[in-house]
Parts: structure tokens; sequence; C-alpha cells
């Protein structure tokens, strides 16, 4: 995939007692964990990758709500 391609999302970093994890509010359900920062993120990207490879939905359509 190419850099043009990467949507702008939302990403949250936290770090827990033995591990990082990562999250985004944007993709719901795409999480991933690494012993360090960088390597979370590392791990987040081929998550997201992942997640825009095998969705037809564009980034946050499942988090979006309908009333009616």
């Amino acid at each position: 995939m190419s850099k043009a391609a990467w949507p702008m999302v939302e990403i949250v970093l936290e770090p827990g007692p033995h591990n990082w994890g990562a999250s985004s509010p944007d993709v719901p359900g795409c999480v991933a964990t690494g012993k360090d920062p960088e390597s979370t993120l590392a791990s987040f990207k081929e998550a997201l990758e992942f997640h825009m490879s095998a969705s037809d939905e564009p980034l946050g359509a499942a988090a979006e709500t309908t009333t009616g």
C-alpha cells in the first residue's frame, strides 16, 4: 500500500503493566500490542493494513449510527 492511500486516523497508544496497546476510535476492533511504543505502532500498522484490505466499508463507517 502506498503512503498516499493511508487515511488519517487517530491512534490511542497506552502503556500497560507488561506491554503497550494501540487502538483507534476511527477503526473499531483494530487493535495491537507490543513491548514498546515503536513495536506497538508497527503492529498497529499491520493490523490497519489487514482491516483496510478486508473491509468494503470506509473507515469510521462501522462507528456511525443511524436514527430514524
